[in-house]
């Protein structure tokens, strides 16, 4: 005997009482039963509880299975089955729940893209703070060598873009925030997933795993997304970190690699998609150096050079922009040749490219005192700064340092 039953999902509670027809010793019948779906074991009865009920059941499809045994204890070959279905509220829907996960995940990168936003305008006050300064610093040419250290750090928070080690913890924290709840997610999701196979039995609902498999995988990608995301985060605080590390007031050893790295890490974020950077250190000494003023050389030299390909690529835009950097020692220096395929430079242009404040762009896009700041620097180190280009071909500027440890 079959039947059915519907519950709203109000309605998550129903008893069902039963009984078998022998009167003779009513008192003698014995009876087992249980819900498909909901548990797999028999629950044995006597005469006196001849009820079932069940409450609070989840939505899905349940069958209630009744058997009973006439007074001898002889078990009847007819058993009552009662098909049982628990709608599901709305909230209750997988495409509720995947809307809700998704809203979450909407919630935290549209903050975190609030936090990018208000970062970045932070950056253009502080850039017109700085053309505002040196804008001053041009009219008091004579005074520059004292103020020189000061315009050092100036360069290098218009180089970067952004603006101190103070910036990175800032971007750091909410990023471990979202990385660790992403990784908590995953745990959840996984927990849960096990926790829905256990209610529904495989051999009587394959085509529920198989839903709840879709609807989980996809919940899953959507983790691994944030998770990647996260991981990349983290990696550019870090060569930021790496990058403005106060220690220009000491002389200290350092590994060029570990300085060129970082400071690469940082320019190819933003110039992955167009330009190819290479790499080649053939030698890796440690030597006497103030690190954080050698990376601003680098960071100043190669985003040069992304500018001089950047030209180039508006004449053509099918050029595959280059920049190759290769270490190696020469005759007791450390020679770090940076390599272009850009616009390159005629040679009344590479007699000037050292003097301060001169430019090729236009106003309010350099300050001219990069490249000038950064011959500086080398002077400072007792090293060497040239530069060879071809127009039309590219440039090479090589910085040659003394091998002292």
């Amino acid at each position: 005997m079959e039947s059915g039953l519907t519950l709203a999902p109000e309605q998550r509670n129903f008893s069902v009482e039963f009984s078998a027809l022998d009167y003779s010793a009513p008192e003698k019948l014995r009876y087992r039963y249980r819900l498909l779906g909901y548990e797999r074991d028999w629950i044995e009865t006597d005469a006196s509880g001849r009820d079932a009920s069940y409450g609070n059941l989840w939505p899905g499809s349940y069958t209630l299975q009744v058997r009973g045994s006439n007074r001898l204890g002889a078990c009847s070959p007819h058993e009552l089955r009662v098909e049982v279905r628990v709608l599901p509220a709305f909230w209750q829907t997988g495409w509720f729940l995947t809307l809700a996960v998704l809203s979450g995940l909407g919630v935290v990168f549209a903050g975190y893209r609030w936090r990018v936003a208000h970062l970045k305008s932070e950056a253009i006050v502080l850039q017109n703070l700085v053309s505002a300064r040196t804008s001053e610093l041009a009219l008091a040419h004579q005074q520059m060598q004292q103020t020189q250290q000061h315009l050092a750090l100036q360069e290098k928070m218009a180089s970067l873009g952004t603006l101190t080690a103070g910036v990175a913890h800032e971007i750091n924290n909410p990023t471990n925030f979202v990385h660790v709840a992403a990784q908590n997610l995953r745990v959840d999701i996984a927990e849960f997933q096990q926790f829905t196979a256990d209610l529904v039995d495989a051999d009587e609902a394959p085509e529920v795993l198989q839903a709840f498999a879709l609807r989980f995988a996809k919940l899953s990608g959507h983790v691994k997304t944030m998770l990647n995301g996260t991981e990349r985060i983290k990696s550019i605080v870090k060569d930021l970190r790496a990058f403005t590390r106060t220690d220009q007031s000491e002389k200290t050893t350092a590994r060029m690699s570990e300085c060129l790295l970082s400071t690469l890490n940082l320019v190819r974020s933003s110039w992955r998609d167009k330009i190819e950077f290479i790499s080649e250190f053939i030698d890796d000494p440690e030597i006497a150096c103030w690190p954080a003023l050698l990376n601003q050389v680098f960071m100043n030299l190669l985003v040069n050079g992304t500018q001089s390909i950047a030209e180039k690529q508006t004449l053509d835009s099918t050029l595959g922009g280059r920049i190759s950097i290769r270490m190696q020692i020469n005759a007791d220096q450390l020679q770090i040749d940076f390599s272009d395929n850009g616009i390159g430079m005629s040679p009344a242009l590479q007699a000037r490219i050292l003097e301060p404040f001169f430019t090729t762009k236009s106003v309010g896009e350099g300050t001219g005192l990069g490249l000038s700041i950064s011959y500086g620097i080398i002077l400072q180190h007792g090293g060497e700064l040239r530069v060879h280009s071809t127009p039309g071909i590219g440039s090479c500027f090589s910085v040659r340092l003394p091998c002292t440890a």
